[in-house]
């Protein structure tokens, strides 16, 4: 993983006087489990995230009208500053509908969905996006990588040096060891 990102706007609520909720969420193929993003801008309906590339997400929309139910639950990667859709599970008033991009994660995804027996859909995106994961050689990155790419950030978004940052946190660090 590359550690870019890009922002992009999605719809998430196709009209939002119906109701319905639509969320967008980073897999966390280490706790298997999701994060949810934060809006940077918009609101309920369509909003703007931040992805990062390489990274697997979740994303919750409910195309819904007065008369008409119709929620999708996509997994998706982010690519080339864009997400691609990998599968989804979708549900209207009559079926639900299951897709993945190739037959075996979609023998994966159906086998999932039903084996699951709490948070259905999350569960069975989650076991597609490990399978996904492994297939494409996506791996985690450990805590120390993560680390880096912060620090390194920071350092960016203020135009210091590591060896300059290095001194405010230990200046910083004094600091408070003589406020004890």
């Amino acid at each position: 993983m590359s550690g870019k990102t890009f922002e992009k706007e999605l719809v998430l609520i196709r009209n939002p006087r119906v109701g319905g909720k639509g969320w967008v969420a980073k897999v966390n193929l280490g706790t298997e489990g999701i994060e949810f993003l934060p809006r940077i801008e918009g609101d309920r309906a369509a909003a703007t995230f931040e992805f990062e590339e390489g990274e697997l997400y979740i994303v919750a929309e409910d195309r819904s009208s007065w008369k008409n139910s119709y929620q999708r639950y996509s997994l998706m990667v982010a690519k080339d500053g864009d997400l691609d859709e990998i599968a989804y599970i979708a549900f209207d008033n009559r079926r639900r509908e299951i897709w993945a991009e190739t037959e075996e994660l979609e023998k994966a995804l159906k086998r999932a969905y039903m084996s699951a027996t709490k948070n259905k859909v999350t569960t069975a995106l989650i076991a597609v996006a490990k399978a996904y994961a492994e297939a494409n050689g996506v791996v985690e990155r450990t805590k120390e990588e993560k680390v880096i790419g912060e620090v390194m950030e920071v350092a960016q978004r203020y135009g210091v040096s590591l060896d300059e940052l290095i001194a405010i946190l230990e200046a910083g660090k004094e600091k408070r060891r003589d406020e004890e």
